[in-house]
């Protein structure tokens, strides 16, 4: 599985090294921090399953479906159907010269995010306890002081902006 996310990710290090450069110039992170690596760490340790709507694939950490895995699944089914309706893979905006790619990921991530909550809501108290209990001990195998909190702030904002936006998009009908 982490063979698997990092394949990907090995395609974004050039512009990891680029973020990283511009975070050091805005005083954001030490000039020591390697980027590259911290968010390496990050997501190897932190993710259950992605969506790769490049090769329409959905890849799960384990082999248990677990009520929290099913809560990753469910959230990673909704970018599966949003791919086959709005074609998520889109390369072109890979090197826009503006925050397109940025602002598609956040709407993507926002709607799976919103029917996510939406599954966890439905749970069972007992289902949702264990879902906050294994969600709780994957964290704990990650250092998260080793990783600067504007490079969590950016990977996390995708899904919470994007989450607020989506609802608004809803709620204005």
């Amino acid at each position: 599985f982490e063979q698997r996310l990092l394949e990907d990710f090995d395609e974004d290090v050039e512009e990891l090294e680029a973020t990283g450069t511009l975070l050091t110039a805005f005083g954001l992170i030490d000039p020591s921090v390697d980027v590259v690596e911290a968010m390496r760490s990050l997501l190897g340790g932190g993710v259950v399953g992605f969506y790769d709507p490049e090769t329409e694939e959905l890849v799960v950490r384990g082999d248990d479906v677990t009520p929290y895995v099913r809560t990753t699944i469910a959230h990673e089914l909704v970018h599966a159907l949003d791919d086959q309706h709005f074609e998520l893979h889109r390369p072109e905006y890979d090197d826009a010269p503006d925050e397109v790619g940025f602002g598609l990921s956040a709407v993507a991530e926002g709607d799976a995010r919103r029917i996510e909550d939406a599954y966890r809501a439905a749970m069972s108290d007992a289902e949702l306890a264990e879902a906050r209990r294994e969600e709780l001990a994957l964290a704990a195998g990650l250092d998260i002081t080793s990783v600067p909190l504007v490079l969590v702030q950016l990977l996390q904002s995708q899904y919470d902006d994007g989450q607020r936006f989506v609802e608004s998009i809803l709620d204005a009908g």
